[in-house]
């Protein structure tokens, strides 16, 4: 098991962030050994009425969609946390 994201690349480019979120995490599983069983995410976005972070939250949801279909991995669980 594992956690990883970096916001920084999420604040500039939302669904590449959610993209560089999941391919460092199962890095990180695979380097030790490990098999990509799932994942489960746990988004933090601030007020989603504010359309930039609408926005963020979207694009990033996108980029783990695109990442988890890339390594054939299916988003198991997880929770969204908003304002």
């Amino acid at each position: 098991m594992t956690t990883d994201c970096n916001s920084r690349y999420s604040y500039l480019n939302p669904e590449l962030g959610g993209q560089i979120a999941v391919a460092e995490a199962a890095h990180k599983i695979v380097a030790s050994g490990g098999k990509l069983l799932g994942i489960t995410d746990c988004l933090n976005f601030a007020n989603p009425t504010n359309l930039e972070i609408f926005y963020e939250f979207a694009e990033s949801a996108k980029g783990i969609i695109a990442a988890c279909n890339r390594l054939e991995t299916p988003v198991i669980s997880g929770n969204v946390s908003l304002y």
